[in-house]
């Protein structure tokens, strides 16, 4: 089965951080494929190395991508309203490994192409 994850919580919403990441990490281990995972609303903040809210957490998102090759997608325009960009800085350096910056054109196009989406 083809999965498409959206988080949207805080992450200081440890019990849904922790549900999301079980969700992707249970996909996995069964053999199913995600197809992407978007960061949206105030989840953009996972993506941030700066980010002083459960820094302890946040770590997974980049290993798990690391391990099994997935797309991690964070909203450009959730993270510019949030102040986590800028115009003049759309890619910053302090990006954690693993997530790229785009918009909600990948978020409709993994809605498309997965068997299955789940909203955190």
């Amino acid at each position: 089965m083809r999965l498409a994850l959206q988080l949207n919580h805080d992450p200081i919403d440890t019990e849904l951080g922790n549900r999301a990441w079980q969700c992707a990490q249970t996909a996995l281990t069964e053999g199913h494929e995600l197809v992407r995972i978007f960061f949206y609303h105030h989840a953009v903040s996972y993506a941030f190395s700066h980010d002083p809210n459960h820094t302890a957490f946040r770590p997974n998102w980049s290993e798990l991508a690391r391990a099994h090759d997935l797309d991690l997608v964070v909203c450009v325009s959730a993270a510019l309203r949030r102040g986590w960009l800028n115009e003049a800085q759309l890619s910053p350096a302090h990006l954690l490994p693993g997530f790229r910056v785009a918009g909600l054109g990948l978020w409709a196009e993994a809605v498309v192409l997965a068997d299955r989406v789940k909203v955190f």
